[in-house]
C-alpha cells in the first residue's frame, strides 16, 4: 500500500485528503486480490469496507469545504428591526411610523420632553404627524424646562407649525424642579381610552415603548399635578419666546 500512496502524493503534489487515503488502500487491495491472495468471502467484505470508507471520506471532505466557507463569509450584521419590531416584543416597542399614525387619530395630545427635536426637524417622520395634526386642529400641552434654550426652540415650533392661538400650551417648569428626563407623549389623556408613549433613552436607536394602562393612568395624574401647579395660561408667550420669534423673521 505504500508504493499506491506515495504514487499518489507525487501526483498531487503532496497534498494527501482522506478520499486519496481511501483509494491508495482501494488499489493496493484490488492488486492483492487479481494475485488471488483474498478468498471470494474477503474480497466481497472488502469491497463492501471499501464502499463505507468513501462515503465517510466524501462527508468529511464536504465538512471541510463547508467550514473554510463559513470562516471565510463575512459575519451578518443584526438588523436592529429586526430585533425590535419582528419579535415578541412588536406589541409595545414601536417607532416614528406608529407615532406619526398616533398623532394622526389624536385630539389632544400632552408631551413632555426636555427640548423639542423630531419636532421642529422637517426631515423627520414625526414632524410631518405633528404639522398634520396642527394643521386639522389637534390641541397640544407641552412640558418644557424654562430655560433660554427651551424659549429658543420653543420659536422655532411656532415659527414651523404656526399654530392657531390657544392650541398650543406650554407649560414651563423651573429648571432645577423639572425632573422628567425621557420623552414622554399622552394621546387623547382626557378621553376613556388614552395612550401613553415613551422614548426609550438608547445610543444610535430611534424608538418608542407604548406603556400599559395603569402605568399610563398614573402618568396623566402626574401630568395634571404638574398643571395645576405650573400652568401660564393658554398659549402664553414669554417675551424671550417672543423676541426669538421676532429675530427668527
Amino acid at each position: 500500500m505504500g508504493e499506491e500512496r506515495d504514487k499518489l502524493i507525487r501526483q498531487t503534489g503532496g497534498r494527501v485528503s482522506a478520499k486519496d487515503d481511501v483509494q491508495a488502500y482501494r488499489e493496493y487491495m484490488r492488486l492483492r486480490a487479481e494475485s488471488g491472495n483474498l478468498p471470494p468471502h474477503m474480497q466481497k467484505l472488502i469491497e463492501q469496507m471499501q464502499t463505507d470508507a468513501d462515503t465517510a471520506a466524501d462527508a468529511a471532505d464536504a465538512a471541510a469545504d463547508n467550514a473554510a466557507q463559513e470562516t471565510a463569509a463575512p459575519p451578518r450584521e443584526i438588523d436592529v428591526n429586526d430585533v425590535l419590531y419582528r419579535s415578541p416584543y412588536k406589541g409595545w416597542l414601536v417607532d416614528q411610523n406608529y407615532l406619526r399614525q398616533t398623532e394622526n387619530a389624536a385630539k389632544e395630545i400632552w408631551t413632555i420632553i426636555p427640548l423639542l427635536t423630531f419636532a421642529v426637524q422637517p426631515d423627520s417622520v414625526l414632524f410631518q404627524g405633528v404639522n398634520a395634526g396642527i394643521q386639522r386642529g389637534c390641541k397640544h400641552k407641552i412640558f418644557m424646562p424654562d430655560t433660554p434654550e427651551v424659549h429658543k426652540n420653543i420659536a422655532e415650533y411656532i415659527r414651523l407649525h404656526r399654530p392657531l392661538p390657544g392650541q398650543v400650551e406650554f407649560i414651563l417648569i423651573p429648571d432645577d424642579e423639572y425632573v422628567f428626563h425621557t420623552v414622554l407623549s399622552l394621546y387623547n389623556p382626557q378621553s376613556d381610552n388614552p395612550t401613553a408613549i415613551e422614548y426609550l433613552p438608547a445610543e444610535h436607536l430611534a424608538t418608542w415603548v407604548r406603556m400599559d394602562e395603569d402605568y399610563t393612568r398614573r402618568i396623566i395624574n402626574a401630568a395634571k399635578i404638574v398643571l395645576r401647579k405650573f400652568r401660564n395660561g393658554s398659549y402664553i408667550l414669554t417675551e424671550s419666546i417672543l423676541r426669538h420669534i421676532q429675530d427668527d423673521k
